[in-house]
């Protein structure tokens, strides 16, 4: 079932399985890890849904603006395009966040971080099959970021219905990671899923 179809419920499960680690973990090392926390709270609240960016933020907005203009003056300025990103995904413009984190990695391929940020929002979008790419290209250009594998086993799972493919990513991340949060919740996810996979049989 693709995001978009998922109910309140459906999509709070989804947050507490992909975001509440994935997006803790994966921007804590880049640039969204406080301009975030306002979009997926609104994305998964209990009460009336309220689009990210339907209420308009001044203060936002001026952040916006100053960096369109910051990377109209230095339109290769990886730095300033990821932070135009992340802005644009605050205000819940997914598209051009999408659009400008692509221009990110046209000028810095190895940015491992706008790299997943941009496999995330594609999640968020619906487009299972581009962030799977996003991740899968991560994996082979970087085979020490055990975090894609972490990433890549839930968008399988929860985008795909891939759940023997979500299995061997997250048994590829417990294995590099060892030990931690994230591996605990990799573990319960792998035996959920493989309980799944048994009673289909």
């Amino acid at each position: 079932m693709k995001y978009k179809q998922m109910s309140r419920r459906d999509r709070r499960k989804l947050h507490q399985r992909i975001l509440f680690g994935a997006v803790v973990a994966v921007l804590s090392v880049g640039l969204l890890a406080s301009s975030l926390a306002l979009p997926f709270n609104n994305l998964f609240t209990d009460g009336q849904a309220q689009a990210p960016g339907q209420t308009e933020q001044p203060e936002q907005q001026q952040t916006t603006a100053d960096l369109e203009k910051k990377v109209q003056e230095n339109p290769k300025d990886p730095e300033l395009l990821a932070k135009l990103a992340a802005a644009y995904l605050q205000e819940g413009n997914q598209e051009k966040s999408v659009q400008t984190y692509e221009k990110v990695l046209s000028i810095k391929p190895d940015d491992s971080s706008s790299r997943m940020n941009l496999a995330l929002t594609y999640f968020l979008m619906g487009n299972n099959d581009r962030a799977v790419a996003s991740l899968q290209y991560e994996i082979k250009n970087n085979p020490s970021n055990k975090e894609a594998h972490y990433y890549l086993g839930q968008v399988l799972a929860y985008g795909k219905n891939d759940y023997i493919g979500g299995i061997q990513e997250l048994k590829e991340y417990i294995e590099s990671a060892k030990t931690g949060t994230d591996v605990v919740k990799a573990k319960q996810m792998v035996d959920e899923w493989q309980a799944q996979l048994d009673k289909n049989k």
